[in-house]
């Protein structure tokens, strides 16, 4: 009996090509985003298209917004989701235990710990939340749990405040931060001030808001004609992807993966049997050289 290799190479091959689809991501980083990317030539509308992670806490008034280093066009859904939500892993995507659940596994982007999160947030509770967002103009924005949104008219709003907030953080990181902090509700990027709405962007009776230490599901909104809109949620082909902020500040990014299917036990006992023939074909093909 001839083993042939040539199927299970076939097979890696495959899985490389597979991964290989899914590498339009960079590595996630924390990064600076001063006014000016994408072609923008101040703090305006062409510079607001970059995507944001918003930890805050309601009750002590601290807050920290940091650039994630993606910008709207890399996450814009696709037939599985777009580049966020891929099926297999890749550079930017890295295997890792489910954080919500603490067991299974899922695709991961980590940005790590927020750099100033230990000072900002020494006890986490209830009232510590976070939010994700980011935005080309009103016809288009991405949120956490943003599926609440129904009309243009709660978009345009909701897309305004967003402006507001990442414009104001964009003025105030011009020398290269990657990240802004607030212990008062006074300044402008602020997410407990004006323009973050303690969580609603403006959208009364929703939040766009998550606890730490739970699982946000993520949303991408445009309009849709003159009244409607569409609200497309990042998934792949296994599930929804959803942000997590860990209790100790790590932002991570995750894709559901698909549980492998066990073997029945007659494909097994066929494998055994296979391996017995060819064990004794083995001593067969011995004896007679013999």
């Amino acid at each position: 009996m001839k083993l042939s290799m040539k199927p299970v190479a076939i097979a890696v091959a495959l899985g490389l090509c597979s991964a290989a689809a899914h590498a339009q991501l960079a590595a996630p980083v924390y990064a600076p985003n001063p006014c000016g990317v994408n072609g923008g030539t101040g703090c305006g509308s062409a510079d607001l298209t970059m995507l944001y992670v918003s930890v805050f806490d309601t009750s002590i008034q601290t807050y920290e917004l940091a650039s994630l280093n993606y910008n709207y066009a890399m996450l814009i859904p696709g037939g599985d989701g777009g580049p966020l939500s891929p099926d297999t892993a890749g550079p930017a995507f890295q295997t890792a235990v489910n954080p919500s659940t603490g067991s299974g596994s899922v695709l991961q982007l980590n940005w790590g710990v927020l750099p100033n999160f230990a000072t900002l947030f020494p006890t986490v509770s209830s009232t510590t939340e976070f939010m994700v967002a980011a935005q080309t103009s009103a016809n288009a924005v991405v949120l956490t749990s943003g599926n609440n949104i129904t009309s243009q008219g709660i978009l345009t709003t909701v897309a305004q405040n967003v402006s507001g907030l990442l414009s104001a953080w964009q003025i105030s990181t011009q020398n290269g931060n990657s990240t802004a902090t607030s212990t008062s509700a006074a300044d402008p990027f602020n997410a407990n001030g004006a323009a973050g709405n303690s969580g609603d962007y403006g959208a009364t009776g929703t939040t766009f808001a998550s606890q730490l230490g739970t699982a946000a599901d993520f949303y991408n909104i445009t309009k849709n004609g003159r009244t409607a809109v569409n609200t497309t949620e990042y998934a792949n082909a296994t599930g929804a992807g959803f942000w997590f902020v860990s209790n100790t500040g790590d932002v991570t990014w995750n894709v559901p993966i698909a549980s492998p299917v066990p073997l029945p036990a007659a494909v097994w006992l066929l494998i055994s049997g296979l391996a017995g023939l060819g064990a004794i074909q083995r001593r067969r093909m011995s004896a007679a050289a013999a």
